[in-house]
C-alpha cells in the first residue's frame, strides 16, 4: 500500500481465530483511512467482528467500524467515498466467501492466491495490494 498512489484506502477485514490478528493489522494501520471488521460467514473459526475491531483499535487504526457483511461494508464505504480504494483482507476464507457470493471462481495469479479479483456491485475489488482497476 505504501508504494501505491496516495489516496484513502479503506479495509474490510475478516479473520479466523487461529491467526495473530494484532501482528497482521499493525503494519496496515498507517496505510489505511479506515477498517471495517466483519465476521466470516459460514466459518466456524471466524473471529467475531467486534474482536477484530478492537484489535484494529489497539493496532492504531483511527477509524474502525463493524458491518454484518462485506456487501454492507462496501455499501457504507462507497456511499461516503464513491471513488474509494477498498482492500478486502484478512483470511483467505473471507476471500473465498466473497468470491462465492459474487458468482466467481477463485482466479489465482502466479505469485499469490491473495490477489484474487472479484466483481462487486460497486465495481471490481482486488484482494491483495492491487489498485482497483476497471474490467
Amino acid at each position: 500500500l505504501a508504494r501505491m498512489a496516495r489516496r484513502p484506502t479503506h479495509l474490510i477485514c475478516g479473520m479466523i481465530n487461529t491467526k495473530d490478528v494484532a501482528g497482521y493489522l499493525r503494519p496496515l494501520a498507517a496505510q489505511a483511512a479506515s477498517l471495517t471488521a466483519v465476521s466470516i460467514p459460514n466459518e466456524p473459526n471466524t473471529l467475531p467482528s467486534a474482536v477484530t475491531a478492537e484489535a484494529a483499535r489497539r493496532a492504531g487504526f483511527a477509524a474502525v467500524s463493524e458491518a454484518e457483511s462485506v456487501a454492507e461494508a462496501l455499501a457504507t464505504i462507497t456511499a461516503q467515498d464513491p471513488a474509494a480504494r477498498v482492500l478486502i483482507c484478512g483470511s483467505l476464507y473471507l476471500a473465498g466467501q466473497v468470491l462465492r457470493d459474487n458468482g466467481r471462481a477463485a482466479r489465482c495469479c502466479a505469485n499469490s492466491c491473495a490477489e484474487m479479483c472479484l466483481g462487486a456491485q460497486t465495481g471490481p475489488v482486488y484482494l491483495g495490494a492491487n489498485e482497483r482497476r476497471p474490467r
